[in-house]
């Protein structure tokens, strides 16, 4: 890559991700770190001003008076293209992902959506929760949806003082009566789940660092293995009745909710479930308009539960 071509990858990485230190910056530059402000002095010069933050989580950051201009994209558009690059990167045959990822990179680089579908996972119960955190559970929402970290102030379980550090909120997921955030630590630089308590949650605040969701990034691969939940998911297919979509959407189902595929007169999807008895009640609420397709052995207690149920009413 051309030294120009470089500077002005460099100013769209910087547009699209916000704030992004030597070592991010010569990793996606694939060049020394030493030559970072050499490119930022040629950019300097050509009248974008990039500022330097000092500090633990600092970096450079291009500032938002000197913003190149970007693609004019509808709210439909924009959608469409972060839908194809998370339907993509969750399959395995696809072998130029990384290209892929560099393209709508550089068309969305001034364009997050803030009506990203975010996840929510109900697995039982109901929420009570207070004011400060309904309030804590909004501004996370917001940091979420304006593509920002989350400068975090929490108290584990066992520890005498709270601390503070940034995150990269992911999801929102409500288990057992409570609400946690699934995200990624860069104190830890690892996936964590912080949960709504004013106890635990002290306080939060939505942070001027942008971050871009990692595109490999796949929830199954962090539920129930990061302490919210010990227990065992299960991801499940269903086939659904076209006429009875509308009310099959209004319920919860589980985590990492997709639609699979469409048919004539039906549609398939998939989510994770660790209560399949809880999974029974909402499928023999749908009746006939809804099939379940997979795992096996689900299928198999269902299949027995419906017929111990049957045989109750045998004349």
């Amino acid at each position: 890559m051309s030294k120009t071509s470089s500077c002005i990858k460099m100013l769209m990485l910087l547009n699209a991700r916000g704030v992004m230190n030597s070592s991010e910056l010569a990793e996606a530059l694939e060049i020394n770190k030493r030559n970072i402000r050499e490119y930022r002095a040629e950019i300097e010069k050509a009248g974008f001003y990039i500022q330097e933050i000092k500090g633990r989580y600092g970096g450079y950051s291009l500032m938002q008076q000197h913003i190149l201009p970007s693609p004019v994209l509808t709210d439909d558009e924009k959608q469409a293209l972060i839908d194809g690059r998370q339907y993509l990167t969750s399959r395995k045959d696809v072998v130029d992902i990384n290209h892929y990822n560099d393209a709508i990179d550089k068309v969305l680089n001034t364009s997050y959506d803030k009506n990203r579908h975010d996840t929510f996972f109900v697995a039982n119960g109901s929420s009570r929760i207070s004011k400060k955190e309904e309030d804590m559970l909004h501004i996370c929402k917001q940091a979420m949806e304006e593509g920002k970290c989350v400068e975090l102030t929490y108290r584990k379980v066992n520890a005498d003082e709270a601390e503070t550090y940034l995150v990269e909120p992911y999801e929102i997921l409500h288990y057992d009566s409570a609400y946690y955030m699934l995200a990624f630590s860069l104190k830890r630089n690892d996936y964590r789940n912080y949960r709504f308590s004013e106890e635990r949650m002290l306080d939060c605040k939505i942070s001027s660092r942008k971050f871009l969701r990692d595109s490999n990034f796949h929830i199954e691969n962090y539920i129930g293995k990061t302490h919210l939940v010990k227990a065992n998911y299960q991801k499940v297919v269903v086939e659904v009745a076209l006429k009875a979509v509308p009310l099959f959407k209004e319920m919860e189902w589980g985590a990492d909710f997709k639609e699979e595929s469409v048919n004539l007169n039906s549609i398939t999807y998939s989510f994770f479930v660790e209560n399949q008895y809880s999974l029974f009640s909402k499928l023999f609420a749908m009746g006939k308009d809804i099939k379940l397709l997979e795992p096996k052995s689900i299928v198999d207690s269902y299949r027995d539960m419906i017929f111990s149920i049957s045989q109750n009413y045998k004349e």
